[in-house]
Protein backbone atom coordinates (compact mmCIF):
# COMPACT_ATOMS: atom_id res chain seq x y z
CA UNK A 1 0.00 0.00 0.00
CA UNK A 2 1.73 3.07 -1.08
CA UNK A 3 1.05 6.10 1.61
CA UNK A 4 2.29 9.25 -0.27
CA UNK A 5 2.00 12.93 0.04
CA UNK A 6 2.82 16.17 -1.98
CA UNK A 7 2.64 19.72 -2.14
CA UNK A 8 1.53 21.11 -5.35
CA UNK A 9 3.10 24.49 -6.41
CA UNK A 10 -0.03 26.38 -7.70
CA UNK A 11 -0.51 29.72 -6.24
CA UNK A 12 -2.58 30.45 -3.66
CA UNK A 13 -5.79 31.00 -5.40
CA UNK A 14 -8.67 29.38 -4.81
CA UNK A 15 -8.27 25.69 -6.23
CA UNK A 16 -11.67 24.80 -8.30
CA UNK A 17 -12.14 21.04 -8.48
CA UNK A 18 -14.47 20.59 -12.14
CA UNK A 19 -16.54 17.55 -11.74
CA UNK A 20 -16.69 15.86 -14.92
CA UNK A 21 -20.01 14.70 -15.96
CA UNK A 22 -20.73 11.43 -17.67
CA UNK A 23 -23.62 10.62 -20.11
CA UNK A 24 -26.53 11.36 -18.07
CA UNK A 25 -25.57 13.90 -16.24
CA UNK A 26 -24.11 11.70 -13.57
CA UNK A 27 -20.90 12.88 -11.69
CA UNK A 28 -18.12 10.52 -11.81
CA UNK A 29 -16.97 8.29 -8.94
CA UNK A 30 -13.66 9.91 -8.55
CA UNK A 31 -12.66 13.11 -7.94
CA UNK A 32 -9.06 14.96 -7.10
CA UNK A 33 -8.77 17.40 -3.76
CA UNK A 34 -5.83 19.47 -3.08
CA UNK A 35 -4.27 17.97 -0.18
CA UNK A 36 -0.88 20.67 0.04
CA UNK A 37 2.45 22.00 -0.41
CA UNK A 38 5.16 19.41 0.11
CA UNK A 39 8.59 21.14 1.65
CA UNK A 40 7.00 24.52 2.61
CA UNK A 41 6.55 26.01 5.71
CA UNK A 42 3.70 26.87 5.60
CA UNK A 43 0.66 24.70 4.24
CA UNK A 44 -1.23 26.74 1.61
CA UNK A 45 1.39 29.51 1.47
CA UNK A 46 4.14 28.77 -1.09
CA UNK A 47 7.29 30.99 -0.86
CA UNK A 48 9.36 31.23 -4.37
CA UNK A 49 12.52 29.35 -3.87
CA UNK A 50 15.66 30.73 -1.98
CA UNK A 51 18.88 29.11 -2.72
CA UNK A 52 21.67 29.82 -0.33
CA UNK A 53 25.50 30.11 -1.11
CA UNK A 54 26.49 31.20 2.25
CA UNK A 55 24.84 31.80 5.72
CA UNK A 56 25.82 33.39 8.67
CA UNK A 57 24.73 34.85 11.87
CA UNK A 58 26.23 38.50 13.95
CA UNK A 59 25.15 40.11 16.95
CA UNK A 60 22.84 42.25 14.14
CA UNK A 61 21.45 39.40 13.22
CA UNK A 62 20.90 36.46 10.35
CA UNK A 63 22.53 37.11 6.63
CA UNK A 64 22.75 35.05 3.60
CA UNK A 65 23.69 35.50 0.17
CA UNK A 66 22.07 34.50 -2.82
CA UNK A 67 22.50 34.67 -6.64
CA UNK A 68 25.12 38.00 -6.11
CA UNK A 69 22.04 39.25 -3.79
CA UNK A 70 22.64 40.32 0.20
CA UNK A 71 19.84 39.57 2.28
CA UNK A 72 19.07 40.32 5.89
CA UNK A 73 16.77 37.46 8.10
CA UNK A 74 14.76 38.70 10.70
CA UNK A 75 11.50 36.21 10.28
CA UNK A 76 10.66 33.42 8.15
CA UNK A 77 8.45 36.34 7.29
CA UNK A 78 10.48 38.86 6.74
CA UNK A 79 13.75 38.83 4.58
CA UNK A 80 15.14 42.01 3.17
CA UNK A 81 17.30 42.14 0.35
CA UNK A 82 20.09 44.43 1.54
CA UNK A 83 22.51 45.65 -1.64
CA UNK A 84 23.58 43.37 -4.93
CA UNK A 85 27.52 43.00 -5.30
CA UNK A 86 28.81 40.93 -8.24
CA UNK A 87 32.09 38.57 -7.99
CA UNK A 88 30.12 35.18 -6.59
CA UNK A 89 30.33 33.77 -3.28
CA UNK A 90 32.15 30.54 -2.11
CA UNK A 91 31.07 31.09 1.60
CA UNK A 92 30.12 33.86 4.33
CA UNK A 93 32.35 33.97 7.63
CA UNK A 94 31.69 35.19 10.55
CA UNK A 95 33.44 35.85 14.11
CA UNK A 96 30.09 36.31 15.84
CA UNK A 97 30.44 40.00 15.73
CA UNK A 98 32.01 41.08 11.65
CA UNK A 99 31.08 39.38 8.60
CA UNK A 100 33.23 38.43 5.36
CA UNK A 101 32.68 37.05 2.39
CA UNK A 102 34.59 34.51 0.37
CA UNK A 103 35.01 35.03 -3.60
CA UNK A 104 35.26 31.68 -5.12
CA UNK A 105 39.03 32.75 -5.83
CA UNK A 106 39.81 32.98 -2.50
CA UNK A 107 39.90 36.28 -2.23
CA UNK A 108 38.19 37.68 1.16
CA UNK A 109 35.99 40.48 1.89
CA UNK A 110 34.93 42.08 5.15
CA UNK A 111 30.72 43.98 5.34
CA UNK A 112 31.56 47.57 5.72
CA UNK A 113 30.55 49.60 9.00
CA UNK A 114 27.19 50.87 7.17
CA UNK A 115 26.13 47.30 6.26
CA UNK A 116 26.02 48.72 2.53
CA UNK A 117 28.69 46.60 0.35
CA UNK A 118 32.09 44.00 1.27
CA UNK A 119 35.00 45.71 0.89
CA UNK A 120 38.40 43.80 -0.07
CA UNK A 121 39.73 42.50 3.30
CA UNK A 122 42.87 39.92 2.04
CA UNK A 123 43.86 38.09 -0.92
CA UNK A 124 45.32 34.48 0.49
CA UNK A 125 45.02 33.23 -2.98
CA UNK A 126 43.43 29.96 -4.56
CA UNK A 127 41.50 28.43 -1.70
CA UNK A 128 42.68 25.34 -0.54
CA UNK A 129 40.49 24.57 2.08
CA UNK A 130 38.09 26.26 4.22
CA UNK A 131 39.50 29.05 6.57
CA UNK A 132 38.97 30.10 9.92
CA UNK A 133 38.70 34.22 12.02
CA UNK A 134 38.69 33.63 15.67
CA UNK A 135 35.76 34.38 17.51
CA UNK A 136 35.28 37.96 18.41
CA UNK A 137 35.38 37.33 21.98
CA UNK A 138 38.61 35.49 21.90
CA UNK A 139 40.53 38.23 20.21
CA UNK A 140 42.76 39.01 23.24
CA UNK A 141 43.71 35.58 24.42
CA UNK A 142 45.44 32.45 22.91
CA UNK A 143 45.07 32.03 19.20
CA UNK A 144 43.57 35.65 18.99
CA UNK A 145 46.87 37.45 20.33
CA UNK A 146 48.61 36.34 17.33
CA UNK A 147 46.00 36.29 14.43
CA UNK A 148 42.86 36.76 13.01
CA UNK A 149 42.40 35.09 10.12
CA UNK A 150 44.05 31.47 9.72
CA UNK A 151 44.53 30.02 6.15
CA UNK A 152 45.64 26.82 4.89
CA UNK A 153 48.36 26.91 2.80
CA UNK A 154 50.57 24.12 1.68
CA UNK A 155 50.60 21.97 4.46
CA UNK A 156 50.94 25.22 7.15
CA UNK A 157 48.13 27.34 8.59
CA UNK A 158 49.19 31.13 7.54
CA UNK A 159 47.95 34.01 10.24
CA UNK A 160 46.35 37.52 8.46
CA UNK A 161 45.50 40.27 11.28
CA UNK A 162 42.60 42.44 11.92
CA UNK A 163 43.39 44.67 8.92
CA UNK A 164 44.08 41.71 6.72
CA UNK A 165 47.80 41.42 6.31
CA UNK A 166 49.86 38.64 6.38
CA UNK A 167 51.51 37.95 9.60
CA UNK A 168 53.71 35.07 7.95
CA UNK A 169 53.50 31.04 8.74
CA UNK A 170 52.18 30.02 12.12
CA UNK A 171 52.28 26.56 12.50
CA UNK A 172 53.13 23.46 10.31
CA UNK A 173 50.34 20.80 9.81
CA UNK A 174 51.29 17.36 10.35
CA UNK A 175 52.28 14.86 7.63
CA UNK A 176 48.84 13.62 6.82
CA UNK A 177 45.96 13.68 4.62
CA UNK A 178 44.81 16.20 2.66
CA UNK A 179 43.63 19.63 4.75
CA UNK A 180 40.30 20.81 3.81
CA UNK A 181 39.12 23.40 6.93
CA UNK A 182 39.79 24.69 9.73
CA UNK A 183 37.87 26.28 13.09
CA UNK A 184 38.47 27.39 16.81
CA UNK A 185 36.57 26.09 19.52
CA UNK A 186 34.21 28.50 21.36
CA UNK A 187 35.33 28.38 24.94
CA UNK A 188 39.36 27.33 24.66
CA UNK A 189 40.57 28.98 21.67
CA UNK A 190 42.02 26.56 20.71
CA UNK A 191 43.00 25.66 16.31
CA UNK A 192 41.08 22.12 15.11
CA UNK A 193 42.37 21.36 11.69
CA UNK A 194 40.17 18.27 9.87
CA UNK A 195 41.39 16.51 6.79
CA UNK A 196 39.54 14.85 3.96
CA UNK A 197 38.84 11.29 3.20
CA UNK A 198 40.18 9.12 3.31
CA UNK A 199 42.24 9.93 6.68
CA UNK A 200 39.46 11.98 8.15
CA UNK A 201 41.10 13.14 11.00
CA UNK A 202 40.45 16.31 13.59
CA UNK A 203 43.86 17.01 14.99
CA UNK A 204 43.75 20.03 17.66
CA UNK A 205 46.44 22.65 18.81
CA UNK A 206 47.27 25.26 21.86
CA UNK A 207 47.78 28.41 20.86
CA UNK A 208 51.38 28.00 21.42
CA UNK A 209 51.05 25.73 18.40
CA UNK A 210 51.52 22.43 20.39
CA UNK A 211 49.69 19.38 19.03
CA UNK A 212 47.04 17.49 21.30
CA UNK A 213 48.59 13.64 21.35
CA UNK A 214 45.35 12.14 19.34
CA UNK A 215 42.97 13.02 16.61
CA UNK A 216 39.48 12.33 16.73
CA UNK A 217 38.42 10.05 13.78
CA UNK A 218 35.69 12.35 12.10
CA UNK A 219 34.82 13.43 8.61
CA UNK A 220 33.91 16.70 8.18
CA UNK A 221 33.74 18.64 4.82
CA UNK A 222 33.75 21.92 6.44
CA UNK A 223 33.40 24.01 9.88
CA UNK A 224 31.00 26.15 10.97
CA UNK A 225 31.03 28.89 13.61
CA UNK A 226 27.57 30.14 15.08
CA UNK A 227 27.38 32.15 17.89
CA UNK A 228 29.27 30.54 21.25
CA UNK A 229 29.30 27.02 19.41
CA UNK A 230 31.15 25.28 16.47
CA UNK A 231 29.62 23.22 13.90
CA UNK A 232 31.23 20.61 11.58
CA UNK A 233 29.37 19.27 8.44
CA UNK A 234 29.17 15.86 6.32
CA UNK A 235 26.50 13.97 5.59
CA UNK A 236 24.75 15.99 8.04
CA UNK A 237 25.30 18.51 10.55
CA UNK A 238 27.16 17.73 14.12
CA UNK A 239 27.68 20.25 17.23
CA UNK A 240 31.52 19.94 17.71
CA UNK A 241 32.11 20.20 21.25
CA UNK A 242 34.43 21.53 23.02
CA UNK A 243 35.54 17.81 24.63
CA UNK A 244 35.73 15.57 21.90
CA UNK A 245 38.40 13.65 22.72
CA UNK A 246 35.41 11.44 24.83
CA UNK A 247 32.35 12.73 23.89
CA UNK A 248 30.92 12.40 20.42
CA UNK A 249 29.86 14.80 18.11
CA UNK A 250 26.14 15.83 18.80
CA UNK A 251 23.67 15.82 15.41
CA UNK A 252 21.94 18.90 14.76
CA UNK A 253 20.51 17.73 12.00
CA UNK A 254 18.92 14.11 11.54
CA UNK A 255 17.99 14.31 8.03
CA UNK A 256 21.37 14.23 6.07
CA UNK A 257 21.61 17.15 3.57
CA UNK A 258 25.41 17.01 1.68
CA UNK A 259 24.74 20.84 1.28
CA UNK A 260 25.57 22.73 4.22
CA UNK A 261 26.04 26.45 3.48
CA UNK A 262 26.21 27.71 6.51
CA UNK A 263 24.82 28.25 10.49
CA UNK A 264 23.37 31.33 12.21
CA UNK A 265 21.81 31.45 15.76
CA UNK A 266 18.41 32.00 16.07
CA UNK A 267 16.76 34.93 18.67
CA UNK A 268 15.90 32.95 21.99
CA UNK A 269 17.47 29.46 21.26
CA UNK A 270 17.75 27.54 18.02
CA UNK A 271 19.52 27.97 14.58
CA UNK A 272 18.63 29.08 10.76
CA UNK A 273 21.06 26.21 8.78
CA UNK A 274 21.25 27.27 5.24
CA UNK A 275 21.02 24.28 2.83
CA UNK A 276 20.51 23.28 -0.49
CA UNK A 277 16.66 22.68 -0.01
CA UNK A 278 16.56 26.54 1.35
CA UNK A 279 17.19 27.84 5.03
CA UNK A 280 15.80 25.67 7.76
CA UNK A 281 14.96 26.75 11.02
CA UNK A 282 16.02 24.19 13.54
CA UNK A 283 14.47 25.29 17.04
CA UNK A 284 16.73 24.47 20.35
CA UNK A 285 17.10 20.95 20.84
CA UNK A 286 14.75 19.67 17.94
CA UNK A 287 15.86 17.02 15.85
CA UNK A 288 14.03 18.18 13.12
CA UNK A 289 13.21 21.52 11.03
CA UNK A 290 9.57 23.48 12.01
CA UNK A 291 10.07 25.71 8.98
CA UNK A 292 11.22 25.68 5.42
CA UNK A 293 12.04 28.92 4.10
CA UNK A 294 12.01 28.78 0.15
CA UNK A 295 10.12 26.82 -2.33
CA UNK A 296 11.42 24.02 -4.37
CA UNK A 297 13.97 25.00 -7.31
CA UNK A 298 12.22 24.42 -10.52
CA UNK A 299 11.30 20.70 -11.68
CA UNK A 300 12.14 18.89 -14.98
CA UNK A 301 10.69 15.16 -13.43
CA UNK A 302 8.57 13.62 -10.61
CA UNK A 303 8.44 9.97 -9.76
CA UNK A 304 7.69 8.29 -6.62
CA UNK A 305 7.56 4.51 -5.41
CA UNK A 306 5.84 1.92 -3.40
CA UNK A 307 7.17 2.79 -0.39
CA UNK A 308 6.28 6.32 -0.59
CA UNK A 309 9.60 7.87 -1.24
CA UNK A 310 9.73 10.40 -3.92
CA UNK A 311 12.58 11.80 -6.22
CA UNK A 312 12.45 14.89 -7.49
CA UNK A 313 15.14 16.35 -10.44
CA UNK A 314 15.34 19.63 -9.78
CA UNK A 315 15.63 21.62 -13.62
CA UNK A 316 17.89 24.06 -11.43
CA UNK A 317 21.59 23.33 -9.52
CA UNK A 318 22.27 20.97 -12.80
CA UNK A 319 19.79 18.74 -12.19
CA UNK A 320 19.84 17.92 -8.80
CA UNK A 321 18.35 14.77 -7.01
CA UNK A 322 15.84 15.54 -4.49
CA UNK A 323 13.81 12.76 -2.58
CA UNK A 324 10.51 13.49 -0.53
CA UNK A 325 9.55 12.26 2.60
CA UNK A 326 5.82 11.65 2.28
CA UNK A 327 6.07 11.38 6.24
CA UNK A 328 2.12 9.57 6.10
CA UNK A 329 -0.88 11.52 6.25
CA UNK A 330 0.92 14.80 7.60
CA UNK A 331 0.50 18.21 5.56
CA UNK A 332 3.49 19.53 6.52
CA UNK A 333 6.35 17.24 5.02
CA UNK A 334 9.78 18.16 4.17
CA UNK A 335 12.06 17.54 1.37
CA UNK A 336 15.66 16.83 1.18
CA UNK A 337 18.74 16.36 -1.10
CA UNK A 338 19.39 13.24 0.24
CA UNK A 339 16.46 12.15 2.26
CA UNK A 340 18.63 8.68 1.60
CA UNK A 341 22.12 8.66 2.33
CA UNK A 342 22.61 7.25 -1.12
CA UNK A 343 21.08 9.94 -3.26
CA UNK A 344 22.51 12.56 -1.20
CA UNK A 345 25.89 11.05 -1.77
CA UNK A 346 24.90 9.69 -5.38
CA UNK A 347 24.53 13.67 -6.46
CA UNK A 348 26.79 15.44 -4.59
CA UNK A 349 30.20 13.09 -4.79
CA UNK A 350 30.11 10.01 -7.10
CA UNK A 351 28.37 12.23 -10.08
CA UNK A 352 28.74 15.76 -9.03
CA UNK A 353 29.65 16.57 -12.58
CA UNK A 354 26.54 14.89 -14.15
CA UNK A 355 22.95 16.23 -14.16
CA UNK A 356 20.05 14.27 -13.67
CA UNK A 357 17.20 14.23 -16.67
CA UNK A 358 14.89 12.10 -16.03
CA UNK A 359 13.58 9.30 -13.61
CA UNK A 360 11.01 6.75 -12.94
CA UNK A 361 9.93 3.92 -10.40
CA UNK A 362 9.06 0.63 -10.42
CA UNK A 363 8.14 -1.17 -7.15
CA UNK A 364 11.14 -0.08 -4.70
CA UNK A 365 13.25 0.97 -7.48
CA UNK A 366 14.22 4.26 -9.02
CA UNK A 367 15.47 4.34 -12.38
CA UNK A 368 17.63 7.87 -13.64
CA UNK A 369 18.58 9.34 -17.09
CA UNK A 370 22.04 11.10 -15.95
CA UNK A 371 24.26 13.06 -18.92
CA UNK A 372 27.64 12.34 -18.05
CA UNK A 373 30.35 14.75 -20.16
CA UNK A 374 29.11 13.66 -23.66
CA UNK A 375 26.68 10.51 -23.14
CA UNK A 376 23.25 9.79 -21.49
CA UNK A 377 23.65 7.15 -18.97
CA UNK A 378 20.98 4.93 -17.26
CA UNK A 379 21.48 4.17 -13.40
CA UNK A 380 19.27 1.93 -11.25
CA UNK A 381 18.98 2.56 -7.97
CA UNK A 382 17.12 0.81 -4.78
CA UNK A 383 16.77 2.84 -1.64
CA UNK A 384 16.97 -0.16 0.13
CA UNK A 385 19.64 -2.06 -1.09
CA UNK A 386 22.24 -1.42 1.84
CA UNK A 387 24.08 0.98 4.10
CA UNK A 388 26.65 1.33 1.50
CA UNK A 389 25.91 4.27 -0.95
CA UNK A 390 27.67 2.92 -3.72
CA UNK A 391 25.69 -0.55 -3.37
CA UNK A 392 22.35 0.64 -4.01
CA UNK A 393 23.51 2.02 -7.56
CA UNK A 394 23.87 -0.24 -10.40
CA UNK A 395 24.84 0.93 -13.98
CA UNK A 396 22.93 -0.44 -16.80
CA UNK A 397 23.31 -0.08 -20.44
CA UNK A 398 23.98 3.73 -22.50
CA UNK A 399 20.32 4.67 -24.19
CA UNK A 400 20.87 7.10 -27.03
CA UNK A 401 22.60 10.64 -26.16
CA UNK A 402 19.28 11.97 -27.36
CA UNK A 403 17.20 10.86 -24.30
CA UNK A 404 14.73 12.43 -22.40
CA UNK A 405 12.41 10.24 -20.70
CA UNK A 406 12.88 6.80 -19.23
CA UNK A 407 10.19 3.79 -18.26
CA UNK A 408 10.22 0.51 -16.36
CA UNK A 409 8.04 -2.01 -16.91
CA UNK A 410 8.83 -5.43 -14.87
CA UNK A 411 12.27 -5.61 -16.30
CA UNK A 412 12.03 -4.43 -19.26
CA UNK A 413 13.73 -0.41 -20.09
CA UNK A 414 12.39 2.37 -22.18
CA UNK A 415 13.64 5.57 -23.18
CA UNK A 416 12.02 8.69 -25.63
CA UNK A 417 14.62 10.00 -27.84
CA UNK A 418 14.22 12.66 -30.17
CA UNK A 419 10.72 11.38 -30.46
CA UNK A 420 11.22 7.30 -30.45
CA UNK A 421 10.75 5.10 -28.33
CA UNK A 422 13.98 2.38 -27.89
CA UNK A 423 13.76 -0.78 -25.95
CA UNK A 424 16.68 -2.28 -24.29
CA UNK A 425 17.02 -6.07 -25.28
CA UNK A 426 20.16 -8.22 -25.63
CA UNK A 427 22.23 -5.09 -23.86
CA UNK A 428 21.61 -2.49 -26.11
CA UNK A 429 18.52 -0.24 -26.97
CA UNK A 430 16.91 -0.73 -30.14
CA UNK A 431 13.70 1.07 -31.90
CA UNK A 432 10.56 -0.02 -30.23
CA UNK A 433 7.93 0.69 -33.00
CA UNK A 434 4.79 3.03 -32.59
CA UNK A 435 2.52 4.62 -34.65
CA UNK A 436 2.67 7.99 -34.05
CA UNK A 437 5.65 10.67 -32.87
CA UNK A 438 6.29 10.71 -29.08
CA UNK A 439 6.38 13.35 -27.17
CA UNK A 440 5.90 11.33 -23.50
CA UNK A 441 6.45 8.24 -22.29
CA UNK A 442 5.21 6.33 -18.85
CA UNK A 443 4.70 2.57 -17.56
CA UNK A 444 2.40 0.92 -15.16
CA UNK A 445 1.80 -2.35 -14.02
CA UNK A 446 -0.37 -3.35 -17.02
CA UNK A 447 1.14 -1.50 -19.61
CA UNK A 448 2.70 1.23 -21.73
CA UNK A 449 1.60 4.89 -22.09
CA UNK A 450 2.60 6.98 -25.13
CA UNK A 451 1.56 10.33 -25.59
CA UNK A 452 1.39 12.51 -28.92
CA UNK A 453 0.53 15.59 -30.46
CA UNK A 454 -3.66 14.85 -29.94
CA UNK A 455 -3.48 11.44 -28.41
CA UNK A 456 -3.23 9.02 -25.84
CA UNK A 457 -2.16 5.59 -26.49
CA UNK A 458 -2.44 2.58 -24.03
CA UNK A 459 -0.41 -0.28 -24.69
CA UNK A 460 -1.59 -3.39 -23.11
CA UNK A 461 1.45 -5.91 -21.55
CA UNK A 462 1.05 -9.84 -22.12
CA UNK A 463 2.75 -10.48 -19.15
CA UNK A 464 4.19 -14.33 -20.80
CA UNK A 465 5.65 -13.14 -23.43
CA UNK A 466 7.01 -9.55 -22.54
CA UNK A 467 4.90 -8.40 -25.90
CA UNK A 468 2.46 -4.89 -26.10
CA UNK A 469 -0.56 -4.13 -28.04
CA UNK A 470 -2.37 -1.42 -28.57
CA UNK A 471 -5.40 -1.92 -25.99
CA UNK A 472 -6.84 2.11 -25.53
CA UNK A 473 -6.42 5.22 -27.73
CA UNK A 474 -7.80 7.94 -25.60
CA UNK A 475 -8.22 11.75 -27.57
CA UNK A 476 -6.26 14.41 -26.17
CA UNK A 477 -3.82 17.60 -26.77
CA UNK A 478 -1.94 19.30 -25.15
CA UNK A 479 -0.12 17.12 -22.83
CA UNK A 480 2.75 18.51 -20.75
CA UNK A 481 3.22 15.26 -18.80
CA UNK A 482 2.13 11.38 -17.79
CA UNK A 483 2.43 9.26 -14.97
CA UNK A 484 0.43 6.17 -14.80
CA UNK A 485 -0.09 3.03 -12.80
CA UNK A 486 -2.60 0.04 -12.59
CA UNK A 487 -5.58 0.82 -14.86
CA UNK A 488 -5.12 4.64 -14.58
CA UNK A 489 -3.53 7.66 -16.84
CA UNK A 490 -2.69 10.58 -14.83
CA UNK A 491 -1.73 13.66 -17.69
CA UNK A 492 -1.07 17.27 -17.16
CA UNK A 493 -1.50 20.07 -19.41
CA UNK A 494 -2.02 23.97 -19.33
CA UNK A 495 -4.81 24.88 -16.51
CA UNK A 496 -5.71 21.24 -15.61
CA UNK A 497 -4.64 18.23 -14.31
CA UNK A 498 -6.67 15.06 -15.74
CA UNK A 499 -7.13 11.07 -14.59
CA UNK A 500 -7.93 8.65 -17.32
CA UNK A 501 -9.21 5.10 -17.14
CA UNK A 502 -6.85 3.12 -19.86
CA UNK A 503 -9.34 0.24 -19.66
CA UNK A 504 -12.16 2.14 -21.08
CA UNK A 505 -10.90 5.46 -21.82
CA UNK A 506 -13.03 7.21 -19.84
CA UNK A 507 -12.15 10.57 -17.50
CA UNK A 508 -12.55 10.07 -14.17
CA UNK A 509 -11.39 13.33 -12.97
CA UNK A 510 -10.56 16.59 -13.80
CA UNK A 511 -8.84 19.38 -11.83
CA UNK A 512 -8.94 22.92 -13.22
CA UNK A 513 -5.83 25.09 -11.75
CA UNK A 514 -5.70 28.59 -12.55
CA UNK A 515 -2.07 29.85 -13.76
CA UNK A 516 -1.11 25.84 -14.25
CA UNK A 517 1.20 25.75 -17.09
CA UNK A 518 1.20 21.95 -16.78
CA UNK A 519 4.47 20.29 -15.08
CA UNK A 520 5.68 17.05 -14.12
CA UNK A 521 3.08 14.52 -12.31
CA UNK A 522 3.82 11.59 -10.03
CA UNK A 523 0.73 8.64 -9.19
CA UNK A 524 0.83 6.46 -6.40
CA UNK A 525 -1.96 4.72 -4.59
CA UNK A 526 -4.42 7.51 -3.67
CA UNK A 527 -2.01 10.33 -4.11
CA UNK A 528 -0.56 12.64 -6.92
CA UNK A 529 2.15 15.50 -7.28
CA UNK A 530 2.43 17.79 -10.26
CA UNK A 531 5.28 20.54 -9.98
CA UNK A 532 4.87 24.04 -11.49
CA UNK A 533 8.29 25.50 -12.86
CA UNK A 534 7.20 29.39 -12.12
CA UNK A 535 6.16 28.77 -9.09
CA UNK A 536 9.17 26.78 -8.05
CA UNK A 537 6.75 24.42 -5.71
CA UNK A 538 5.25 20.77 -5.78
CA UNK A 539 1.33 20.16 -4.69
CA UNK A 540 0.44 16.84 -3.55
CA UNK A 541 -3.43 15.40 -4.08
CA UNK A 542 -5.49 12.60 -2.89
CA UNK A 543 -7.90 11.20 -5.23
CA UNK A 544 -10.91 10.20 -4.04
CA UNK A 545 -13.59 7.79 -4.92
CA UNK A 546 -17.33 9.14 -3.55
CA UNK A 547 -19.45 6.74 -1.63
CA UNK A 548 -22.93 5.59 -3.90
Amino acid sequence: MRVLRRRLLFTVLPVVLVLVLRAGGEPPATSIRFSGYLGQSEPGKPLDFIGVNGLAGTKRGCFFWYASKFYRLDAPEKIRMLFRQEGGCRQLLSDGADLWLERPDGKLLKLNRSGTAFEPFADPGAPQGQPAFVPAHLERSGWGKRLKLAVIRENAVIGYDAAGRSVGKVLDLPEAGSFNALGFLPESGELLASTAYPDCRIFRFRADGTPFAWALRRHLFTMIPAGRALFGADTHLQQIPEDFRTNSTRPLTRRDDMFIFGVAPMPGGGYYVGSSQGILRYPEGAALPDARIGGFPGCRALAVNDDGVLLALSSAERGTVFALDAGGESDTPFLSSSNTTSVGLWNSRRYRNGEALAVTAAGGTFYLLNRSRERVELWRFTPADGPAPGDAWKKLPDPPAESTAVAAWNREFFVLAAGRVWQLEGGKFVPFSTDIPVRHLAAAESGLCIAGEDRLIFLRADICTGTFSPYREIPVANVTAVAAEGDRILISKPGALELYSAEDGSLEARLSVSDYAGGPVALCGNWLWTADAAKMAIARFRVERSVR
